[in-house]
């Protein structure tokens, strides 16, 4: 995998803290933020190759800020990860690349980096 860098936008920071962790073994630069505005802000700051961005954040829907990020940040994949399974199709149109339900495992953060690697190799 050649990721450089990903984002984790999510409020809970225990579930952030341990996705970072597991990100960190294949990836150099790993970033936390807990509410939408720090997460644009960081967006806008390292234009991340991965971003996971939960759905019910303190300040907002992150689903409706998807388009946005991918504005700001073009070429990254985005993440969603939320409890809503009923978001999938929204989450998708609106630009996401994939969409997790939570809970998380460490099995399905593997095969999205898998997913994600597979298609940065079909684009290059």
């Amino acid at each position: 995998m050649k990721f450089k860098s990903a984002l984790v936008i999510d409020d809970d920071q225990d579930l952030s803290m341990l996705l970072k962790a597991i990100l960190a073994s294949y990836i150099p630069s790993v970033s936390c933020a807990f509410t939408l505005s720090a997460g644009i802000q960081r967006v806008n700051e390292m234009k991340p190759d991965i971003i996971f961005l939960d759905n019910n954040l303190p300040d907002g829907q992150g689903i409706n800020f998807i388009t946005e990020i991918k504005s700001i940040a073009p070429q990254t994949s985005l993440v969603m990860i939320t409890a809503m399974g009923h978001a999938q199709d929204t989450a998708l149109s609106y630009g996401a690349d994939i969409f997790i339900e939570k809970p998380l495992t460490s099995a399905n953060i593997y095969e999205t980096l898998n997913k994600l690697a597979a298609n940065q190799n079909t684009k290059a």
